[in-house]
């Protein structure tokens, strides 16, 4: 098991009790020292993984049906379509709006839970020296994808999420007024999830198991976000280059910044409320 410096990440040596670099304190190399047994991340993540898939397509799965059930309940006087069939586009916007905010909210309930004891260390912290770069990184992208976002057909959002906020029509009524709110608040709840499995925990396997250089680094927590968002929102084109232009971004940003996710968290809360205001 390869132990890296928790501030300026390079490799420690077995008996390396103080980083030679920056002087920061090692407790794993002391308890590797002290024949301590330390928690493998590897199998810590395995378990973070599996929760992540069961509960955001499995649970996600179920839900959808659920509510799509219940749609008759709560809009039983929906008008009929041309096939006599109830509006597919109505009945598809509530059952994912609900499916995926309740699915959302339950694992970042989890993660929260898993991480309570080091959630300010996962999010990490600006040093001075590096908020004039924050700044840069962060209008150069918002300015970016946000010109994508509104002269080209590459998305950043579900389909049926940009379909309900560029033309809500009758179906934001599905949803109820508040309906805006309930997708900020399931985008932003799995973009929260997304940082921590996929860049946070997913790095510190790579930096326990490998000696990767940070450039394979970030193009693997790029792939492997940009195929969770692939898996969860569907293979659709716009939608799969927009990810995967936004995923290597982020990635970047998220090595840069000393494998913090402070700029990556606020980043995206920005994007997406730049999306609503937008479109």
């Amino acid at each position: 098991m390869k132990i890296r410096c928790e501030k300026c990440y390079r490799v420690l040596n077995d008996n390396e009790v103080y980083c030679t670099r920056c002087g920061e304190f090692s407790p794993k190399v002391q308890a590797k020292m002290q024949g301590k047994d330390t928690p493998s991340q590897i199998k810590q993540y395995i378990t973070q993984l599996f929760l992540a898939f069961f509960v955001a397509f499995f649970l996600n799965g179920i839900l959808i049906v659920v509510f799509s059930i219940l749609f008759d309940r709560f809009f039983p006087n929906v008008p009929f379509g041309e096939l006599d069939e109830r509006l597919p586009a109505s009945i598809t916007l509530f059952s994912h709006t609900y499916a995926i905010l309740v699915t959302s909210i339950a694992l970042l309930a989890m993660l929260l839970i898993i991480y309570r004891q080091k959630i300010k260390k996962v999010i990490g912290f600006f040093y001075s020296g590096e908020i004039l770069y924050a700044l840069w990184f962060g209008i150069f992208g918002l300015v970016f994808f946000a010109f994508l976002a509104q002269k080209t057909s590459i998305s950043f959002l579900p389909s049926f999420f940009q379909q309900i906020i560029k033309s809500p029509g009758e179906l934001i009524d599905f949803i109820s007024p508040r309906a805006y709110a309930k997708i900020f608040v399931a985008l932003i709840s799995y973009a929260f999830i997304q940082e921590v499995i996929f860049r946070f925990a997913l790095v510190e396997i790579l930096d326990e198991a490998t000696l990767l250089p940070d450039t394979l680094v970030v193009i693997i927590i790029a792939l492997s976000g940009a195929f969770f968002d692939w898996l969860a929102f569907g293979f659709n084109m716009p939608m799969i280059i927009g990810n995967l232009l936004l995923q290597t971004f982020l990635s970047t940003t998220y090595v840069f910044f000393r494998r913090k996710l402070i700029f990556n968290i606020i980043f995206r809360i920005l994007l997406i409320s730049l999306i609503f205001i937008i479109l």
